[in-house]
């Protein structure tokens, strides 16, 4: 099947992203699979209005604005570009360019992201802490920043965000579907081969056992502690409790520590430019 490499990423590898965007995925790819993605008012039809490769990077005045804006992936083919995700290479390439660019002293990072999967994600993020030394750079988001893409953000020099934005969502999370039960229930019973205990983890039809849950498992905590060692060392402290995987509006995320400041576009452009002129100083 042609979605398999998809059906697997999005059933068995663990996901920084908040659990309704994993959802939708999920009913976008069945979409597709069914024949239903371009059908009147389809879910898939609607993200594809908003996808495609990132923006290059905007220069005002002396500042470059990166937008990080959708579901985060790597490499990604034109079925998930066709399902809103953006390739964190884009990103880093867009970053990269406003580094080089002579015109521009600050960046600013536009965030309107759920998050997304794992790869490339801990590598954009140390991009980011490490461009920080040589340019000041702000994160800032008017609707959301989470998962996958407050890691990214995390080790800005600032992050500002408007007041009704939701910001966080600091955890990590693997789904499987044990759909053995409805095989045996409709009389069916799917034989797998293989050599590796580990091997094949949720394939449809097959029960997943107590090893394979805690192999699972194992992998999530990892993550997580990169995610949260991650965030910190950004960061700083951030008020405990609230690297639960939940979010937050703007007031309360800076009243944690997960934000600097509660404003807009305007408000962020400010604090870059403050960062410039300290630097300058």
């Amino acid at each position: 099947m042609r979605f398999d490499h998809i059906l697997h990423a999005l059933h068995c590898e663990p996901w920084l992203i908040s659990a309704e965007m994993h959802e939708q995925l999920c009913e976008i790819v069945d979409a597709h699979i069914t024949g239903k993605a371009h059908a009147p008012d389809g879910r898939a039809e609607q993200f594809e209005k908003g996808a495609g490769k990132a923006k290059p990077y905007e220069v005002v005045g002396n500042i470059g604005i990166v937008q990080l804006v959708g579901v985060i992936g790597k490499r990604i083919g034109m079925m998930e570009r066709s399902s809103g995700v953006m390739d964190v290479d884009d990103f880093t390439t867009n970053l990269q360019a406003a580094l080089d660019d002579d015109r521009v002293e600050g960046i600013i990072i536009d965030v309107n992201s759920p998050g997304g999967t794992i790869t490339g994600v801990p590598e954009a993020a140390d991009m980011v802490a490490v461009a920080e030394d040589i340019k000041p750079i702000v994160a800032f988001t008017d609707s959301l920043m989470a998962s996958a893409a407050y890691w990214i953000s995390a080790g800005a020099s600032g992050i500002v965000a408007s007041q009704s934005a939701s910001i966080g969502s600091i955890g990590v999370y693997s789904s499987i579907l044990d759909t053995s039960m409805a095989y045996k229930m409709a009389g069916l019973e799917r034989q797998l081969f293989k050599a590796g205990s580990l091997k094949a983890i949720g394939t449809d039809g097959v029960p997943v056992s107590k090893e394979q849950k805690e192999y699972m498992q194992d992998r999530v905590d990892q993550l997580y502690g990169w995610f949260t060692s991650s965030v910190l060392e950004g960061r700083g402290r951030i008020q405990e409790g609230s690297m639960e995987g939940q979010t937050f509006f703007a007031p309360d995320a800076k009243t944690r520590g997960l934000v600097d400041g509660v404003g807009d576009m305007d408000d962020a452009l400010e604090m870059v430019l403050d960062f410039v002129d300290m630097r300058r100083g």
